[in-house]
């Protein structure tokens, strides 16, 4: 993953660093995006 948006519908990823939250709402993301 790179950048701090998905790469198509621009949404925006999570800090680093928050819990371990941010790689099931980056994950998410990236299936929304797909």
């Amino acid at each position: 993953m790179s950048g701090t948006t998905t790469p198509r519908l621009a949404l925006p990823y999570i800090a680093v660093g928050q819990a371990q939250k941010e790689l099931a709402h980056s994950q998410g993301l990236n299936r929304l995006d797909a």
